[in-house]
């Protein structure tokens, strides 16, 4: 069987030849084996991120793309099969909310046969290629006012300090700030 290339159907074939008889055979087509890519869409902190969207960069001097569907049931893994043994380019078209898009492209060699339903069955393979997007920074604006009765309002309190905390299990410190004239 030619590498790449699965059993043609129909064989072993028996016939019987005798001296004045031409037989026909038919014709064998062996065909050609598929394989999958495996993308996995991670933060900074490794961990998986749902909705970003692939592609695979089928041409690039045209543009031409073939988007990776998600797999079902398991945030960011993307699963694309039926692919013929190749090297194929992945994009990442859009990323996550809250997250910067990465525009580096990555390249795969599909070399072994394998369909998105049997990567992706308990346990999951490992990905063929890993994405990472770094989160957005953002900004917190706090104002501290005090109660002023002599202007029947409120007006800007300066010296107070705040301290902020990310998310995490323990808590860390990710910046402290005092409070200036303007509150």
């Amino acid at each position: 069987v030619p590498d790449g290339h699965d059993k043609a159907s129909g064989l072993p074939k028996e016939v019987t030849i005798s001296s004045t008889t031409q037989v026909d055979l038919g014709t064998f087509v062996n065909p050609r084996k598929t394989g999958s890519i495996l993308v996995e869409k991670v933060d900074e902190s490794d961990i998986r991120l749902d909705g970003a969207s692939f592609a695979l960069d089928d041409h690039p001097e045209s543009g031409s793309q073939t988007s990776i569907p998600g797999v079902t049931d398991e945030d960011g893994l993307f699963c694309i099969d039926g692919l013929l043994f190749d090297e194929y380019t992945v994009v990442e078209t859009s990323a996550p909310d809250g997250y910067e898009a990465t525009t580096d492209s990555q390249t795969f060699e599909v070399d072994s046969a394998s369909t998105c339903e049997e990567r992706t069955e308990d346990p999951i393979d490992d990905p063929d290629l890993t994405f990472v997007n770094n989160r957005l920074p953002g900004a917190i604006v706090i104002t501290k006012n005090a109660k002023d009765f002599s202007a029947g309002g409120e007006s800007p309190l300066a010296g107070v300090t705040f301290t902020v905390y990310d998310s995490a299990p323990v808590p860390n410190v990710v910046g402290s700030d005092v409070t200036g004239t303007d509150g």
